[in-house]
């Protein structure tokens, strides 16, 4: 610097002598990243699509692994350790940990930054270090205590008296938090998970799926294979019917927890397949837990009126399409007298009536199938026609009730002619205006019937289509 303007070095050169002449003057604690500012996850995390999405934003290659609360670290997660990882097998963090057992180095907040370059130079503890202090405030026996961490980034950007940036970085220094002027655009990835919304299908093992399908079949009544047959059950639990409410410390106070509203019309079924809910039923809020395989709902989904009492319906056509026609048009409201509340993170099966019904219709027209000597090929064009037409009903924004109403009523005749063998005539009176049927409140008007037939356009194909 006295030499300046008669020796021959440029202002970088005169930068890093000065650097590396302090080096042993600075301490770890002056160039650290306080531990609130740190990216951490938490032990008990899970590596689903989130999680990793989370980590691929935050554009680091380390990242340090808290059990309790941040103070208490207790592992390294480095990015390469997922490179046999699938978001979609929602694999256990701390699985990942207990196998790689990445060590984690600690050091005191007055180590120099010449012994840290040394330290991180042998490379035996990784390039990142957790500065921890004595803390002996207050009362009772002192503690260690982290308070940041730092890096080989750190301690050469010391060196050379400059900041390096990578392009993943957001801000030009982690202490003034000064953001970088030209700011990429964060990336969007979702279209690994190939998702076109933000409530994308949740898979499930295929262990789990045949665990749900063998109990559904076997304790569930409304899922018999008389009722729901086989392959058209199997077809259902391929749907987007799978809910995740994740693991929540407030669960009592978070209406996101809740599954079933005491008091609260719902027109769904749901089987718990892992974790735990907390049912409050009656007015004594009488309290019990459900674990795996719980169901509840089941009067969601089935008939809860007298049909088969009435004279204008004959008991033949109970179990065939004109009873499935009934039970759509029939406004049907469940409303349970228990609270069902997520108390820890739960996977569960959401099954709505509407996607039930339609399972049904679809069971009749596989039996209607068998009746006629129905070719399989034949069989599934006429099933796929039918329901390729009510997804083109759903997905257009602009349909008008209307239109979408009258779509609905021809699909029902298509489903009529093609089971018209393995059921009965159709009874005009069943469908009159002048004499709807009543639910169980007593009550049903007739608008209350074309509100319902607006209902069924969210019935899904449970068919695939062919490709």
């Amino acid at each position: 610097m006295v030499t300046t303007g008669v020796n021959d070095l440029d202002k970088d050169e005169v930068n890093i002598i000065s650097g590396a002449l302090e080096l042993r003057k600075k301490t770890v604690s002056e160039v650290m990243t306080k531990i609130e500012d740190v990216f951490m996850l938490d032990y008990e995390a899970v590596l689903d699509f989130e999680t990793v999405s989370e980590i691929m934003k935050s554009g680091f290659s380390r990242i340090p692994v808290f059990e309790g609360n941040r103070q208490n670290i207790v592992t390294m997660l480095y990015i390469k350790d997922l490179a046999f990882v699938d978001p979609d097998d929602n694999t256990p963090l701390k699985t990942l940990c207990q196998f790689y057992q990445n060590p984690c180095n600690f050091v005191f907040e007055d180590v120099t930054l010449d012994v840290m370059f040394k330290i991180f130079k042998e490379g035996n503890k990784g390039h990142m270090a957790f500065v921890h202090r004595v803390n002996n405030e207050g009362e009772g026996d002192p503690f260690y205590e982290t308070i940041g961490l730092i890096t080989l980034e750190d301690v050469i950007e010391e060196l050379i008296q400059a900041e390096i940036m990578d392009e993943t970085d957001v801000f030009t220094d982690n202490r003034s938090k000064r953001k970088r002027i030209a700011d990429r655009t964060r990336q969007d990835f979702s279209i690994f998970a190939d998702r076109k919304t933000e409530s994308y299908k949740i898979r499930i093992s295929p262990q789990l799926t045949l665990a749900a399908y063998q109990f559904l079949s076997t304790s569930v009544e409304s899922f018999h294979p008389n009722v729901i047959s086989e392959t058209i059950l199997r077809r259902l639990l391929k749907q987007d019917i799978v809910c995740l409410i994740k693991k929540n410390k407030n669960w009592r106070a978070d209406a996101g927890c809740v599954i079933y509203q005491q008091g609260k019309s719902a027109d769904y079924f749901v089987l718990v397949l892992e974790g735990r809910v907390e049912v409050t039923v009656g007015k004594e809020n009488l309290t019990f837990e459900g674990g795996p395989f719980t169901y509840f709902g089941t009067q969601a989904l089935v008939q809860t009126i007298g049909v088969a009492e009435s004279p204008s319906i004959p008991t033949s056509t109970l179990g065939s399409l004109e009873s499935l026609n009934i039970d759509s048009l029939l406004k049907h409201t469940f409303q349970p007298d228990y609270t069902v509340r997520a108390c820890a993170e739960v996977l569960y099966l959401l099954i709505k009536r509407s996607l039930y019904l339609a399972a049904k219709r679809a069971t009749l027209m596989e039996k209607s199938q068998r009746d006629n000597n129905q070719s399989g090929e034949q069989f599934d064009e006429e099933v796929d026609k039918l329901l390729h037409s009510l997804d083109e009903d759903g997905s257009t924004g602009g349909a008008t009730p209307r239109k979408i109403s009258k779509n609905l009523i021809h699909q029902q005749g298509e489903l009529e002619n093609i089971a018209s063998k393995s059921t009965s005539p159709r009874n005009p009176s069943i469908f009159s205006n002048t004499s709807p049927q009543k639910d169980i409140n007593g009550r049903l008007s007739n608008a209350d019937l074309h509100n319902e037939l607006q209902g069924r356009e969210e019935e899904v194909s449970l068919l695939p289509h062919k490709s």
